[in-house]
């Protein structure tokens, strides 16, 4: 009788330390998934801080720059006489005569 009270005492107690350490691992496991979302969630909060601001100060030195069509535009204003008036229908070089039907 000694010898089955004791088997059942050593199954037990292996019984129990499996047992804890499952426990263990399951609560160890989720303490590390909820580290990881933590993480996770404060690094897309940093992307999106980083996103904003680069995009931010992109935006400030597109508005340095010139825009490239504005340059151009300029440039082609100034190399064209800019004050000369637009000449009128009667002072174009088109020749006003009907040809004649020979």
């Amino acid at each position: 009788m000694d010898v089955t009270l004791g088997f059942y005492a050593l199954v037990l107690l292996v019984t129990g330390c499996v047992a804890a350490g499952v426990c263990a691992a399951v609560i160890h496991t989720w303490s590390l998934r909820a580290l990881a979302f933590s993480l996770e969630t404060r690094l897309a909060v940093v992307e999106g801080t980083l996103t904003r601001e680069v995009k931010a100060r992109a935006g400030q030195e597109r508005w340095k720059k010139p825009d490239k069509t504005d340059q151009l535009l300029t440039e082609l204003a100034l190399s064209t006489n800019a004050n000369q008036r637009p000449k009128n229908w009667w002072e174009t070089t088109i020749p006003r005569e009907v040809p004649s039907g020979k």
